[in-house]
């Protein structure tokens, strides 16, 4: 006869699973917090620099959300930066101005 039967390894494979989905989502918000005190700690750079690209991803199915991205060029270097939507609604392609940012954190960008 069988040691395991079905309905023992039902709530084990409900704990493996869950046990998996905690330690993602512990996973992420870890690396969220360890994001948010590099970004403090870093200086707040300045470079005049031109907006080359503008994109959003949306994810989501009964509750779509969209972020928002925006590359800036200076220096021959490109760098992408999450925005809030209103800064990417007043951000156009071909902008030239100051952009300033914190780490990976945008701050704000000035037209020329």
């Amino acid at each position: 006869m069988n040691t395991f039967q079905i309905d023992q390894l039902i709530p084990l494979f409900v704990q493996v699973v869950g046990a998996i989905i905690l330690g993602v989502v512990c996973f992420q918000i870890i690396r969220n917090v360890m994001e948010w005190r590099r970004n403090n700690r870093a200086p707040i750079e300045k470079y005049v620099a031109k907006l080359v690209t503008k994109r959003t991803h949306v994810f989501g199915q009964e509750m779509a959300r969209t972020n928002y991205y925006v590359t800036f060029e200076w220096n021959g270097q490109r760098t992408e930066f999450r925005v809030r939507a209103q800064d990417y609604a007043a951000l156009a392609e071909g902008d030239k101005g100051t952009v300033t940012f914190q780490g990976t954190r945008f701050l704000s960008f000035e037209r020329l």
